[in-house]
């Protein structure tokens, strides 16, 4: 073997797919299935972050220390050894997803012979009120191309940075494998105890507003319609305790992060978003491909893209064949949107064309990169 080549090389690598981790957030699953359908390698920052499978392509951790390691030092050691895995592996281009990643591919490829191209995944307008936005303004334009996954937050690029090819791609979904994943019966049981009952998917942080479902299912006509939360964060406790303090422990379920949820959103009688800002939510189109109607806000950005309306000021409350849009912390109408959504008639064959819009097959193409 020659010498200084490690043994542990397979081959030359052409083109990568950079991601922070592989939880369970809606960035992370979008940069797999881009891997997987375009048979590109992964490579992850992060080791002790390992929340689902990825498959399809090979998966290239950048650091080698071991998995309980803290995650700033797991990625520090993936940022030192970025340059050398790009030069070994002669690679030619890099898609990343997530703010840090985005931000070491920017800055690589103003050094590196490669092409980059950074995908938002987050709101520029909640981004702008935190310090490293100052980072983001400096190295995002040195990257390639910048994709951003909605009208609104194209729109934001352009006021708040200065970059010169910025695109439009939204989020693409195998939607042939989420119905494929609905037929799971592992969490059957659980479902069939619950009898009728909503569902909201998400991190649970104060920006998702789980607290105005927990306070509207409260007030709602139905005592038997229940609630379901699949997600995990940072208040999770002051939701398990609103829950205790509003005598809900029977109508309200934490299931935290769960790797499929598919079959409790076919079952749920509608999937409630309450957000105060979102990047493109991934959860309302899994909601339609199961022709589950949505219930959402008006929020920036994403969802009046994905259902088709919006709301004037004057109006609280607006119905289509496929979902229902109030207004953020508008917790009055919520409930009467609750009150009514198992009796209100929607479309399924409209949900399926909805979210075939966003299938995989449709937008794959339009990344022009990979």
């Amino acid at each position: 073997m020659r010498s200084g080549i490690p043994i542990w090389r397979f081959s030359l690598v052409t083109k990568v797919v950079l991601i922070n981790s592989l939880g369970l957030g809606g960035g992370e699953r979008i940069a797999s299935t881009v891997a997987s359908s375009t048979n590109c390698e992964l490579w992850v920052l992060e080791k002790n972050r390992m929340l689902f499978e990825h498959s399809g392509s090979k998966v290239r951790y950048l650091s080698p220390l071991p998995n309980n390691f803290p995650n700033f030092l797991h990625r520090l050691c993936a940022i030192l050894i970025f340059p050398f895995y790009v030069f070994y592996y002669k690679v030619e281009a890099i898609q990343s997803h997530l703010l840090v990643s985005n931000l070491i591919n920017s800055f690589y490829s103003k050094f590196l012979p490669y092409k980059s191209q950074i995908v938002q995944h987050g709101s520029f307008r909640l981004l702008s009120r935190r310090k490293v936005f100052y980072l983001v303004q400096k190295l995002y334009p040195l990257s390639d191309s910048l994709v951003c996954i909605s009208d609104d937050m194209l729109k934001d690029a352009k006021e708040y940075l200065t970059h010169s090819n910025v695109i439009k791609v939204n989020n693409p979904h195998d939607l042939s494998t989420y119905t494929e994943l609905s037929f799971s019966r592992e969490y059957i049981d659980q479902i069939n105890s619950y009898g009728d009952y909503i569902v909201v998917i998400g991190r649970l942080i104060p920006i998702k507003r789980v607290n105005d479902v927990i306070h509207a299912l409260s007030k709602i006509k139905d005592k038997n319609l229940k609630l379901v939360i699949l997600g995990e964060g940072g208040s999770r406790g002051e939701l398990e305790s609103l829950v205790t303090e509003l005598d809900l422990e029977n109508r309200v379920f934490f299931l935290g992060s769960i790797s499929n949820p598919h079959p409790i959103i076919k079952e749920a009688k509608a999937l409630v978003l309450a957000s105060e800002s979102e990047g493109f939510p991934n959860c309302l189109i899994e909601s339609l491909q199961h022709e589950t109607p949505v219930v959402t806000t008006d929020c920036i950005s994403g969802p009046s893209e994905i259902v088709g309306m919006s709301l004037t000021e004057t109006e609280l409350i607006k119905y289509n064949d496929i979902g229902v849009m109030f207004h953020v912390g508008d917790i009055d109408s919520l409930i009467d949107i609750l009150d009514r959504v198992t009796e209100v008639s929607f479309s399924k064959e409209k949900m399926k064309l909805t979210a075939k819009k966003f299938d995989l097959k449709n937008i794959i193409s339009k990344y022009k990169f990979i």
